[in-house]
């Protein structure tokens, strides 16, 4: 029998984020983390060789230890902005923070290589079967979308056919006479820049794009001071945009105006909203790739064809088929985060998983209440659609609102290294004259925006 406090299944950013907090914040708590990898970091463990975090890195991670440099990078696609984060870097300071600051406080117990049954409550090792007691257990899977290296693809595979993951271009095997790049997400977005960047002509490139996605900008999330004019004024020109559009395609559409979201096609009105962020001079690289099949998903590919919803494109026998298709985040259906013994950490805010999960923790440490809690935490959509732009933003609102009537987690996020938009809680002597006059609109159009984001979610439905 093993026996602790909390008990949290998954030991990726979310289940360290919580461990990390509510070691801070509940002096006296055990832990017990099981994770089925042999090491900490969740999908990062197996993440393809050239990923990076989407925003800075000193936006990821855990609460108390500062992940990459801080520092702007001077070359490169990300130039002007703050550093990211690689997976290698990611994968090490995981391993750093569980031996560093989880497991020398003497208070968390980690098990990888392990499954937890929540039915049985027993935790399956490969030596056998152990009996687990926890006054509260803590999933951090439900969100959890299949990885690019492991994922099954849904459509059919002749034999004879080049198919690999991602993973699978940075090495050799990943040569080809052209590529055709299936999913029209951050990963597929990933796998298209990282070709071109190696030198592959874009006309070698067929991407397939069941449906057009809107990336955001990551010039909206920048840590530093000098960014702090641009972050204030965005943020209130989208509150008065969500208090003032017709449409949901109207707020959609002006958002991109405003400089916000970012889209391949300016024909083509994308469908889909997953939080991918990016900076505009990896969308020129994307551009670069005309070959673009807009026929919905594939269903099958043979070796000379793709079988696709809508239509049919050619291939070939040297033609490398690269699955990107996972989502990082599964659509599921919004759950009370706290319900009895179980926390399910789901958003709570919208595109940052770490500072949810952190935050979920926060609460959990300084309520008793369990309703309250609920409030406080109450789910975000996860972002799948294009009209869940609305829907997060409109959460994730309310939630805010509900957190600044309470002064320890007030205090909280204006120091949380997590929070990316803890800029936005600078005090009033501290503003420039352009900051003074944002908060100024942001406050005045607040109530509105939500009444009329409301009403567009409720016609969208």
């Amino acid at each position: 029998m093993i026996e602790s406090d909390y008990l949290i299944v998954g030991a990726g950013a979310c289940g360290l984020a919580f461990a990390d907090t509510l070691l801070s914040e509940a002096p006296n708590a055990t832990i017990t983390i099981v994770d089925e990898r042999a090491a900490p970091g969740g999908h990062w463990v197996d993440a393809y060789d050239f990923v990076k975090t989407h925003q800075p890195a000193s936006f990821y991670g855990v609460n108390s230890t500062q992940l990459g440099h801080d520092r702007i990078d001077e070359t490169g696609l990300n130039a002007g902005f703050y550093d990211l984060a690689s997976g290698a870097e990611i994968r090490t300071y995981f391993a750093d923070v569980l031996e560093r600051v989880l497991l020398a406080s003497g208070r968390v117990r980690y098990i990888p290589e392990s499954h937890y049954d929540f039915e049985r409550r027993v935790l399956v090792t490969p030596e056998g079967e152990t009996a687990l007691r926890a006054r509260k257990v803590v999933d951090t899977t439900y969100t959890a979308g299949p990885i690019p290296a492991t994922h099954t693809p849904s459509y059919a595979i002749a034999p004879g056919v080049r198919h690999a993951p991602v993973n699978v271009l940075a090495g050799s095997e990943g040569e080809a006479a052209g590529y055709v790049i299936i999913g029209a997400g951050k990963t597929g977005a990933d796998a298209c820049v990282y070709l071109i960047q190696r030198g592959v002509d874009p006309d070698a490139i067929t991407w397939i794009m069941p449906q057009d996605v809107w990336f955001y900008d990551r010039a909206l999330y920048q840590p530093g001071d000098e960014h702090l004019d641009h972050l204030f004024e965005l943020t209130a020109v989208q509150m008065e945009i969500a208090a003032t559009a017709q449409t949901a395609d109207e707020v959609l559409m002006r958002l991109e105006q405003s400089g916000t979201l970012m889209r391949i096609d300016p024909c083509v009105a994308p469908g889909a909203y997953r939080c991918a962020t990016i900076t505009r001079a990896e969308m020129g690289v994307m551009k670069r790739v005309k070959n673009i099949a807009r026929l919905g998903r594939v269903q099958r590919i043979e070796r000379d064809c793709i079988v696709l919803d809508r239509g049919e494109i050619p291939t070939g026998p040297d033609v490398l088929h690269v699955d990107c298709s996972a989502k990082a985040v599964r659509p599921r259906p919004p759950l009370p985060v706290f319900d009895g013994e179980r926390i399910t950490v789901q958003f709570v805010r919208t595109c940052q998983p770490p500072f949810c999960a952190a935050f979920i923790a926060m609460v959990e440490a300084h309520f008793e209440d369990e309703a309250k809690k609920n409030v406080l935490c109450a789910p975000v959509p996860s972002p799948e659609r294009a009209i869940d732009w609305l829907s997060m933003t409109l959460q994730t609102a309310i939630n805010t609102f509900a957190w600044m009537q309470e002064p320890v987690l007030a205090n909280w996020l204006a120091r949380s290294r997590l929070n990316g938009q803890r800029g936005l809680m600078r005090p009033s002597a501290a503003l420039t004259p352009v900051q003074a006059e944002a908060r100024k609109r942001m406050r005045a159009v607040t109530p509105a925006a939500v009444a009329n984001l409301r009403k567009l979610v409720a016609e969208s439905v």
